[in-house]
């Protein structure tokens, strides 16, 4: 029923049942706040066994927790008094949100409140912690996660940070959930932290109060949101190819055993285009007659040709010549390059027998 059993209505409850009183009704209407709208279940679970010995134990507990906040007490006003030259700075710091009492009394504590120690910002962040930490070596360098600073300063803006964080208001909220969602809510918080003590910095400098840069800081009006941006951030416009990618060719082949013809060749570069029917009327010529030689053949016994018989590669070299020519100009297509270097294999390596030369 009570989360925080330190706090005003617990204790009061407490205190009461070290005093003797065992009725729950009356403990129960001892809460404050809001607390009050749950009487009676709050009565249900006072009821049970309190003894005189848990009333000494809970007695003693209570009187420890009194001295020392007592003592707190007493260090915060010695705090206080030992700051009151510096009364102007510690009323301006508290104008930041997420700066309280406490955050106010230790940057005025570790800082004196004198900016001209330090030449910029960036050293004051870099003395404190809460900046980048940049290893270099070799000429290379990488980022090490926060400075090594003082660490009562940076831990009390941490804090502050994470107050400030929570607010829906001012600029470093909207900070805050800008970063946590690409870098994390810990190097968002540290970030926000470094954004305040820069903040305090030329407060204390130039002698003026917090100006908050507002909540829709990352998000102007004027500017629409995008309800579902791309995965990854920003869409980017792709990169323009020098070349018009050529479109895959399709090598097409009526006949069994003979090479076919490319066709869709509309993303091919003009010039090649424009050679391309006569390589392969060259090529269809070539492959004609070494079709009608295979043809003859077929009814007859086929002979091995006599030692005498010539290299088509010396007939056709023309057409060879072109369509290497063809290939290396059409490079980046790679079923064009291979349809031509599957042609130019097959002229190397044919043989025609003496007898079909034609003088």
């Amino acid at each position: 029923m009570v989360s925080n059993i330190a706090g005003s209505s617990a204790r009061a409850m407490l205190t009461a049942l070290v005093a003797g009183e065992r009725d729950p009704d009356v403990m129960a209407d001892l809460a404050y706040s809001k607390l009050r709208n749950r009487k009676s279940e709050l009565a249900e679970s006072l009821l049970g066994r309190f003894d005189d010995h848990h009333a000494l134990l809970v007695g003693g507990m209570l009187q420890r927790l009194a001295q020392v906040e007592a003592s707190l007490k007493a260090c915060d006003a010695q705090i206080l008094d030992e700051i009151a030259p510096w009364r102007h700075q510690f009323e301006l710091l508290q104008t930041m949100p997420g700066i309280g009492v406490k955050t106010a009394e230790v940057i005025i504590a570790e800082t004196g409140a004198d900016m001209s120690r330090f030449p910029s910002a960036a050293h004051l962040a870099a003395w404190a912690g809460p900046a980048p930490s940049v290893h270099e070596s070799a000429g290379k360098a990488w980022s090490m996660g926060s400075r090594k600073g003082n660490k009562w300063l940076a831990s009390a803006l941490v804090e502050a940070a994470g107050s400030a964080s929570r607010m829906k208001t001012n600029y470093l909220g909207a900070q805050y959930r800008h970063l946590a969602p690409r870098r994390g809510a810990k190097r968002a918080i540290v970030a926000v932290a470094h954004s305040m003590l820069v903040a305090a910095y030329y407060m204390l400098e130039r002698d003026e109060p917090y100006r908050d840069l507002g909540a829709d800081y990352f998000h102007p009006p004027d500017r629409p949101r995008d309800p579902h941006p791309p995965a990854g951030g920003a869409a980017r416009t792709p990169r323009p190819h020098r070349h018009p990618r050529p479109e895959r060719l399709t090598i097409v082949s009526d006949i069994p055993g003979q090479h076919g013809t490319a066709k869709n060749v509309s993303g091919l570069r003009p010039d090649a285009a424009a050679r391309l029917p006569q390589i392969h009327s060259r090529v269809s010529s070539v492959g004609q007659d070494r079709s009608d030689s295979d043809r003859e053949g077929a009814g007859h016994v086929y002979r091995r040709p006599p030692p005498t018989s010539v290299s088509a590669a010396v007939l056709v070299q023309p057409a060879i010549s072109a369509l290497d020519h063809l290939g290396k100009t059409l490079l980046d297509d790679r079923i064009v390059r291979s349809a031509v270097d599957d042609q130019l294999g097959d002229l190397r390596t044919a043989r025609i027998p003496s007898g079909h030369l034609v003088s």
